[in-house]
């Protein structure tokens, strides 16, 4: 009996040392662990000596999360705030979880939900749970917002964008008909127009030399010796003698030869009208093609669906405000103050920023009380 109850003895003694190394290792690993990067995790789950990420130096385990810098590149200390350029995970288990500059940790700021970045001020709750449900609640609203999005996206601005499109190809089509005819009518005209200038030029030269041997010197008016006297003499009069003598009377076959001469020279003079108006018909025909060609290969997104909102105009109304929205013209806030005109560059309607996302941008607005410009984008 009393072996047995020695041995009970021993073995709870065991038993009990067993649970204290358990409880000291468990609080001394989780201590180890805190604040890693479930991605890194290996690197530190070792029996001995850690090892830092930047490979710089071997340091004992014991010195991880000893709230004492060893490694250059913090790593050392991924859970408390000894290290400057060190980074803190929060796991934020029923939320998203992130990673915050180590030091936030212990500084009495509640950066995770999970409130692991407080673990020695304990001034946080764990508020990860509440987060998850108005985050999901958030998301599912994004999500119905984004089916409706999408079903008038089919239903609505894609058969309206193709329909867009098909006009301006067929408007295209019958543009580049229309030129074709009217180079052929140009090339034409143009052959017939050279061809006769010759004729013109020796036509106008023969009509000024007739016109120059039937000329006359432009006479001074000069009163007559009756008029001087009695200043009687008209001004009528004067002005009916000149015009007698700057006006030469052609006999009849020289004044046949000039009007022959003259409908040569107008006739040629409409010719060339006729042409010019053509090419200005040209110029303007084959500056729409151009503009055509530019609207048709002009990214405008998948299936070239943005098109369908050029021209539209769209409201939003919030607590103070009324934003009135033109696609690709501009952004105006209560009719008033232009918030930007927009900015198509690159031939593509929309751009990726820095994160990724696909925006539209929209520059060069009223300009605020500071100098700087309204900007939407």
């Amino acid at each position: 009996t009393r072996r047995i109850m020695k041995g009970g003895v021993v073995l709870s003694l065991v038993v009990l040392s067993l649970c204290i190394c358990y409880v000291f290792c468990q609080v001394k690993t989780d201590n180890m662990l805190r604040g890693v990067d479930p991605s890194k995790l290996t690197q530190y789950q070792t029996t001995s000596h850690f090892q830092c990420l930047d490979k710089s130096q071997m340091i004992p385990n014991t010195h991880v999360n000893d709230d004492y810098c060893d490694c250059n590149d913090g790593s050392d200390e991924p859970g408390t705030s000894a290290c400057s350029n060190s980074r803190f995970y929060c796991r934020n288990a029923g939320y998203l979880p992130k990673s915050i500059p180590a030091s936030h940790v212990n500084d009495g700021v509640c950066d995770c939900c999970d409130a692991s970045d407080e673990w020695k001020t304990g001034v946080c709750n764990n508020t990860c749970q509440a987060e998850g449900r108005s985050y999901i609640q958030s998301v599912k609203r994004e999500i119905r917002s984004l089916v409706r999005g999408l079903d008038r996206r089919n239903s609505v601005w894609l058969p309206k964008a193709k329909e867009i499109i098909q006009h301006k190809q067929s408007e295209k089509k019958l543009k580049q008909d229309e030129l074709s005819t009217l180079d052929s009518q140009i090339s034409q005209l143009s052959s017939q127009v050279e061809s006769l200038r010759s004729n013109k030029d020796s036509a106008t030269a023969e009509k000024s030399s007739i016109e120059a041997q039937y000329a006359t010197p432009t006479p001074t008016p000069t009163p007559s010796p009756e008029a001087q006297d009695s200043d009687e003499q008209s001004e009528q009069e004067v002005l009916d003698k000149i015009e007698e003598q700057i006006n030469p009377v052609y006999p009849d076959d020289v004044k046949n030869k000039l009007d022959q001469l003259e409908t040569v020279i107008s006739d040629f003079n409409k010719l060339e009208n006729d042409l010019r108006e053509l090419e200005n018909n040209q110029r303007q025909i084959k500056t729409n093609v151009e503009d055509l060609e530019k609207e048709l290969n002009y990214d405008y997104g998948s299936n070239s669906v943005l098109l369908a909102l050029k021209g539209e105009t769209f409201e939003f109304r919030d607590s103070k405000y009324t934003y009135t929205f033109k696609p690709f013209n501009e952004v105006v806030q209560d009719s008033s103050v232009n918030l930007g005109r927009y900015e198509g560059k690159d031939n593509k309607a929309l751009e990726r920023d820095e994160n990724g996302v696909l925006k539209q941008k929209y520059t060069g607005g009223t300009r605020c009380w500071n100098g700087l410009h309204y900007l939407v984008g």
